[in-house]
């Protein structure tokens, strides 16, 4: 369908997001003999390989990047990871924020927190998230109840463990009415990985929400969240998260954090608009002179 598209338009330039690298490599193959310009969108997954899965699928294939035109990437430390030859191409685009929409409570969501203080924990329940560790310290909260999203049937240990723990939730899957609800009410967001060059959607969420924030000390993170949030180291114990849930439960504390995190989304918004406007005039002169 995609070859069938591309023969019959004839287009100047294609636009291709990767992951997945073998796709790149036909992409290539077609530009040299359709002759259109080409922009590859790379994302962290792609250049930083950590699981067997990408390194088979993403790791081959980085160096075809100095073939593209022109690399779009997501965060400005993972330009050192691109092959030399190729950063000279890079543009960097950081991820827009979020929309922020007024929501009604679902009954459900409602049901689940009963009126209290929590903790919002978006997961994908992968390798990457210390959430053993966080089902420990968890076991020591008071005054608050850390809420855990996304598909638990992923890691059936670490939801076993967490149903022993009265002040650790696990939603499942949520629509996202009721997603976007427990953001937008959460008394922080914590958003975790043992990845290095790894940046967190869910921490732009809790920006764009407003929310203090409880962060992996990753370079990609701290490059962005320079106020606002409370960082843990990259690999957690489970006192680490303990002492920053505690912490960000102190009122002082989150007051304070609740003004930094403010004050940084009205800098990101006017840092966003300048990188667009800096990359669209860089992808007009490169790809249309």
């Amino acid at each position: 369908m995609t070859l069938r598209q591309l023969l019959r338009l004839h287009p100047h330039a294609v636009v291709l997001q990767l992951p997945p690298g073998p796709l790149l490599l036909v992409s290539l193959v077609l530009k040299k003999i359709l002759g259109f310009r080409l922009v590859a969108d790379a994302h962290t997954g792609f250049i930083y390989t950590t699981y067997m899965k990408e390194k088979l699928l993403n790791a081959p294939f980085v160096t075809l990047l100095r073939h593209c035109d022109l690399v779009v990437i997501h965060n400005k430390p993972i330009k050192f990871l691109l092959p030399r030859d190729v950063r000279g191409k890079a543009l960097f685009l950081p991820d827009p924020l979020p929309r922020v929409r007024t929501i009604r409570p679902p009954a459900r969501v409602i049901k689940l927190i009963k009126g209290e203080r929590y903790l919002l924990l978006p997961a994908s329940f992968a390798p990457d998230e210390p959430l053993s560790e966080v089902v420990e310290a968890a076991r020591e909260l008071r005054g608050a109840k850390i809420v855990v999203t996304g598909d638990w049937r992923r890691a059936l240990e670490i939801a076993r463990m967490a149903r022993e723990v009265p002040s650790l939730v696990l939603t499942g899957y949520l629509p996202e009415d009721e997603y976007y609800y427990l953001l937008a009410n959460a008394h922080a967001v914590v958003a975790l990985t043992k990845r290095e060059f790894t940046f967190l959607s869910a921490a732009l969420e809790g920006l764009s929400f407003g929310r203090p924030l409880i962060l992996s000390d990753t370079l990609a993170l701290r490059t962005v969240f320079t106020r606002g949030a409370l960082f843990v180291p990259r690999e957690p114990s489970a006192d680490d998260l303990a002492r920053a849930f505690n912490a960000i439960l102190d009122e002082t504390t989150w007051r304070r954090l609740r003004r930094e995190i403010a004050e940084l989304r009205t800098e990101y918004v006017r840092m966003w608009k300048r990188c667009m406007v800096d990359f669209l005039k860089r992808l007009f002169s490169d790809l249309i002179a």
